[in-house]
């Protein structure tokens, strides 16, 4: 039987982006100097705002610098990544790439054709002009039979004359507010008086709001019908708040207001889809379809025994294909099934010889493909705002997988490499601390340190240098001898002294205020642990000292063959 699949079976679709969604609205843009130059071409501050957090703007200058730097590289990569073809070489990454823009094309469908209808401007502005102020608010609720938890025994009008007498009462003075809500209020807030506690605007359900920020403070309004009955409320106290510029605040409301409207966003939501899946001629036959997953999953299962996670779009040539259902009335053809397998292998989730679980993931990822391209053809895709999303995703996951097959290729290294490694640093790092026999000259002016040094390179005698020069008191007596002591001491002299040979001098160095050059007499190594009992932190260690230098010498490659830069000063224009 060929059938439209309903919303439950993919109703994550659209409601996990009542948590997740951003804003698409395309806006005006202003002008700025752009942030860097790549390959001829500028690069945008907007753009370069639109991927950072709505927090950017109050961080300091340093890590202002160091995300744009972030930015900047990412870029860098990105384009090198295009340019050498990589998306036409690796099916993985392609099929990656299109289930990033699938995703975005659906937060915009989401955006366009339900937030939008359902969260207007108008209501974020007039939400924005209520949010000056914080309300302590208490109330009594009365439920009836048509409430969103009913109560069956009582009708509406039942509900409405209760609720009115309990006004009367509390106003006559026959009985407290308090004790009233205590006694009648429906709500789980009864036990404490009907107290809601200190409520700012979009918390509570439209009617119940409108009534309680047009209340003077300390009256009880009439009762007030919403979806879960009827409302007394009174406003118990009025705190003003400080706001940021609309601007600033806008998305936040937009995002509190998704949450008041979480019904009728889903209600919307559903419709909509109903909608598309109608438009795009979207059908699937699970009596074709099932088989084939079936199939596919056991090849998938016994491939998977020899070799790592085997390719679902080479599986499927191994079998036989059936059109499994139709998009824009025309039946899916081979190809189109293949592309579905690639992006739901890519975005890995699952195991496919579980023909139930297969069937959810494949069709929640074919539904998405058919909401993305009814985006298209609403030319979604044609607002700055969704190309650039679009853009900066791609050249995450570009510059991660050139990472991977360029920068940090055949990295970290094999076991020789980290056991030369190791050799270099043992006695520094992976050794209990030695014990080194140090002569010293301590200088307080750098000048006066670096023409010493010209001396005992030019054949000048330590001690009696030591003894003109050196400003430690304590040495001044014993030619600069500080005798031995343990390489863990003495700050940068031990940590300099455990990488030196009896008879080498080093410096001048900073230590502490001043500068010294030292010459290392003798030395007793510490004990050292084992290249293989330690196997993991050298590799690590290796890891945290080589990767950043293969990081640096690839960006500064990329600089001179795409003739880049980055412009920091730019960033002057936002603060």
């Amino acid at each position: 039987m060929l059938f439209v699949k309903k919303f439950n079976g993919i109703r994550f679709i659209f409601s996990i982006l009542l948590v997740i969604s951003v804003s698409f609205v395309s806006c005006q843009r202003s002008s700025k100097p752009a942030v860097a130059t790549i390959d001829g071409k500028p690069v945008s501050m907007n753009f370069f705002l639109s991927t950072t957090t709505g927090q950017f703007r109050d961080l300091d200058r340093n890590k202002q610098n160091q995300e744009l730097t972030d930015f900047y590289r990412t870029l860098l990569r990105a384009h090198d990544a295009r340019q050498q073809g990589f998306v036409d070489q690796n099916d993985s990454l392609k099929y990656k790439l299109l289930a990033t823009r699938q995703q975005i094309l659906l937060k915009a469908v989401y955006q366009s054709f339900v937030i939008d209808s359902v969260i207007t401007d108008a209501m974020i502005r007039e939400a924005y002009d209520n949010m000056d102020e914080k309300r302590q608010i208490r109330h009594i609720l009365i439920t009836d039979s048509q409430s969103s938890h009913p109560n069956k025994k009582r009708t509406p009008g039942e509900a409405l004359d209760l609720a009115n007498k309990i006004k009367q009462d509390i106003e006559s003075g026959k009985i407290s507010f308090k004790d009233a809500a205590k006694k009648y209020s429906e709500g789980p807030s009864a036990p404490k008086g009907g107290d809601l506690g200190m409520v700012v605007w979009g918390q509570m359900v439209d009617p119940f709001q409108q009534a309680a920020w047009k209340l003077p403070l300390n009256t009880l309004s009439n009762p007030v019908q919403t979806r879960f009955g009827y409302h007394l409320i009174e406003v118990t106290k009025i705190d003003t708040l400080r706001q940021r510029p609309f601007d600033q605040e806008k998305e936040r409301i937009a995002r509190t207001l998704q949450r008041s409207k979480r019904m009728e966003i889903s209600h919307r939501a559903k419709n909509s889809l109903d909608k598309i899946n109608s438009e795009m001629g979207f059908a699937v036959t699970d009596s074709v379809l099932n088989p084939l997953l079936k199939k596919i999953g056991s090849i998938y299962a016994k491939e998977s025994k020899t070799t790592k996670n085997p390719e679902l779009t080479t599986i499927l040539d191994q079998v036989n294909y059936t059109p499994i259902g139709t998009i824009q009335n025309k039946d899916i053809t081979r190809d189109q099934f293949r592309e579905f397998l690639g992006v739901t292998q890519s975005n890995g989730r699952g195991s496919y010889d579980n023909t139930n679980m297969f069937h959810r993931l494949l069709y929640n990822d074919m539904q998405q493909w058919v909401i993305a391209q009814f985006g298209l053809q609403h030319n979604l895709d044609h607002y700055k705002d969704t190309q650039d999303q679009i853009r900066w995703q791609e050249d995450q996951i570009l510059s991660r997988f050139y990472m991977q097959k360029i920068v940090l290729k055949n990295f970290p290294p094999g076991d020789d490499s980290l056991r030369a490694f190791y050799a270099r640093v043992k006695t520094a790092r992976y050794s209990k601390p030695g014990d080194v026999n140090v002569q010293e000259i301590y200088f307080d002016n750098p000048d006066t340190a670096r023409a010493v040094r010209k001396q005992l390179d030019n054949g000048g005698d330590f001690s009696a240098l030591a003894t003109r020069y050196t400003k430690r008191a304590t040495a001044k007596d014993t030619s600069g001898y500080l005798g031995w002591f343990k390489t863990n001491r003495y700050g940068a002299i031990g940590q300099k002294a455990a990488e030196m040979t009896p008879g080498q001098i080093e410096g001048p160095f900073t230590v502490g205020t001043g500068w010294s050059i030292i010459k290392l007499i003798d030395k007793k190594p510490g004990e050292s642990k084992s290249f293989e009992s330690i196997k993991n932190t050298v590799k690590q260690d290796y890891i945290d000292t080589y990767r950043p230098q293969l990081i640096e010498k690839n960006i500064k490659q990329l600089e001179e063959k795409y003739h880049s830069e980055l412009h920091y000063q730019a960033l002057d224009s936002i603060s």
